[in-house]
C-alpha cells in the first residue's frame, strides 16, 4: 500500500480518539512554549491526579503538580493558573466548569491566559471527559498547520507516539518502508526518541 503522508493524515484524523488527540495536542503545546515536557493529568475524587498523557516529565515533577493541586485547590477550581518552580499548572474544566484535570508544563517561562491556551484547555478537557474532540482538533490544526508538509509532520508524530517510536511498527501502520520513515524524520527534523522498556516491580506480574 503506497499512500502519501497527506492522505495518511486524513485517514488518521478521521479515526482519532481522545488519547491520540490529547497526545498530538500536548506535543504542540510543549513545542510552542519551549517546555522540557508536559503532562495531562486526570482528576479523581479526593484531589488525586492520574497521568493521562505525559511527555518527558520525571516522576518527581509529576509529584510537584500533585502538590500544587493540593496547595492551590481553590484557585484551580476557580479556573486560575498556578505557577510553580519552573513550571505551570493549568486547570482543565469541562463544559459545566467542573475541574476534571490539569495541564502541567515543565518550563521556566510559560505565558498563560491566551486565547490559544483556552483552545488547548478545551481540547484536553474534552478528551478527559471522553467527548469526541475531533472537531476541536480540526479547527486549530487547520489554523496552525495549513500546509501539507505540516500536516504530514503531525501525522508522523502521532503514529510514532502511538507505537512508542518503534519504527518497524510505524512503517507497518502507515504502509511505507522503514527507510521512508527515517527520511521523513530527517526531512521534518524530528529527533528520534528511544522509549526505555520498564520492567514490572518485583513481586508484580508483567502484562498478560
Amino acid at each position: 500500500m503506497n499512500s502519501t503522508f497527506p492522505e495518511l493524515t486524513a485517514r488518521l484524523s478521521a479515526s482519532l480518539g481522545a488519547r491520540p488527540v490529547a497526545d498530538v495536542t500536548l506535543e504542540y503545546v510543549i513545542q510552542r512554549h519551549g517546555a522540557a515536557g508536559g503532562a495531562v493529568l486526570s482528576l479523581r475524587a479526593g484531589a488525586e491526579t492520574v497521568p493521562f498523557i505525559t511527555r518527558d516529565v520525571p516522576t518527581a515533577r509529576l509529584a510537584l503538580a500533585q502538590k500544587l493541586l493540593v496547595d492551590n485547590a481553590a484557585l484551580l477550581s476557580a479556573g486560575q493558573d498556578v505557577p510553580g518552580p519552573d513550571c505551570l499548572v493549568v486547570p482543565l474544566p469541562d463544559g459545566a466548569a467542573r475541574l476534571v484535570g490539569l495541564l502541567f508544563l515543565d518550563a521556566p517561562k510559560v505565558v498563560s491566559g491566551s486565547a490559544m491556551m483556552d483552545t488547548f484547555v478545551t481540547v484536553f478537557a474534552n478528551c478527559l471527559v471522553a467527548r469526541d474532540p475531533s472537531p476541536a482538533l480540526a479547527s486549530y490544526l487547520g489554523t496552525l498547520t495549513p500546509t501539507d508538509e505540516a500536516r504530514e509532520r503531525e501525522a508522523l508524530i502521532l503514529a510514532l507516539n502511538r507505537h512508542e517510536w518503534n519504527i518497524s511498527r510505524v512503517s507497518r501502520d502507515l504502509g511505507v518502508t522503514r527507510r521512508t520513515i527515517y527520511l521523513r524524520l530527517q526531512k521534518h527534523r524530528i529527533e528520534r526518541r528511544r522509549i526505555p522498556k520498564v520492567a514490572p516491580p518485583r513481586g508484580e506480574p508483567g502484562p498478560a
